[in-house]
């Protein structure tokens, strides 16, 4: 059975909220107000939240809102909030949720000492356009750091925006944004370091890409199929020290840390292929002090 429709207010009309909004509203929820700081970003969301009242003055927006999204840059979460509740649009009976991943529910303290419901909503997805975010939300795992009525709130939106839920404890939220990142961030990080060592050896950066989207895609295929632990290949996972020693020699001449990124994952490897069981002891022992001492 359907859970209720919210009246819903979106404070920063931005890729998150935008989204957010353009899939709450296709669920039966009404999205009665969005706002942004310029006029630019407004006629950017209206296409996306067609009848929706569009303003630049936030405390115009709360009025008649179950739920409140603050979804604005990070670092201005606390600043909305503690603006909404100083210009009294803000209400006890309200819930009020950002969308940060590393940000606590204490950005929403000014809301919670008043009496509102308040809760963090962080989709664990990597949202690079409006677009993108409407087709790659749904499906996806959101952490949820709420209690009591808000957390209902929450969950109910959860399943309507058609993803799982997963409890965060306030307390962990930098920890739990710190894996997201690396996930994320640090898979393009990489990418790119790749990209520098292919264009090293003589390969332009289009075959570059290409190719490496095409290994990317095959591992993270293996990952899904068989685990993290049980997909690993290559020299570490066969014990092969000459090929790790051959490859610290030749990235000694690569600028950007690209020689240090590679140790450092190398060393986690090890762990990995001794779980897989490819690794020995003795060849992991070897590898590491290649890895330890650069070859």
């Amino acid at each position: 059975m359907k859970e209720k429709n919210y009246n819903i207010a979106i404070i920063g009309a931005g890729k998150a909220g935008v989204a957010i909004g353009h899939l709450l509203a296709k669920k039966g929820h009404t999205i009665i107000a969005a706002v942004a700081r310029s006029g630019a970003s407004l006629e950017k969301a209206d296409p996306y939240l067609p009848g929706v009242h569009l303003t630049k003055n936030p405390a115009e927006a709360t009025a008649g809102a179950d739920i409140i999204f603050i979804t604005t840059r990070d670092s201005e979460i606390k600043p909305a909030c503690d603006n909404l509740v100083s210009k009294g649009a803000i209400f006890p009976s309200q819930t009020v949720i950002h969308m940060c991943g590393a940000g606590s529910l204490d950005l929403l303290s000014s809301a919670a000492n008043m009496g509102a419901n308040v809760a963090v909503v962080h989709p664990i997805q990597s949202l690079a356009s409006v677009n993108l975010a409407i087709e790659k939300l749904p499906g996806s795992y959101f952490g949820v750091t709420a209690e009591g009525k808000a957390k209902e709130v929450a969950l109910s939106l959860v399943r309507d925006l058609e993803g799982k839920a997963v409890d965060i404890d306030d307390k962990d939220k930098s920890l739990y944004h710190a894996a997201a990142c690396i996930a994320s961030n640090y898979l393009v990080t990489l990418l790119y370091a790749a990209t520098l060592a292919y264009k090293a050896s003589g390969m332009d950066e289009t075959s570059a890409l290409n190719a490496m989207l095409s290994l990317v895609k095959t591992t993270v295929s293996n990952i899904e199929d068989v685990g993290a632990v049980a997909a690993l290949t290559g020299p570490i996972s066969r014990g092969d020290a000459s090929i790790v020693k051959q490859h610290l020699k030749s990235l000694k001449s690569l600028d950007g840390g690209i020689i240090d990124i590679y140790k450092s994952l190398g060393r986690l490897t090890i762990e990995i292929a001794l779980k897989k069981g490819t690794l020995g002891q003795e060849n992991a022992a070897e590898i590491a002090t290649l890895l330890n001492d650069g070859g």
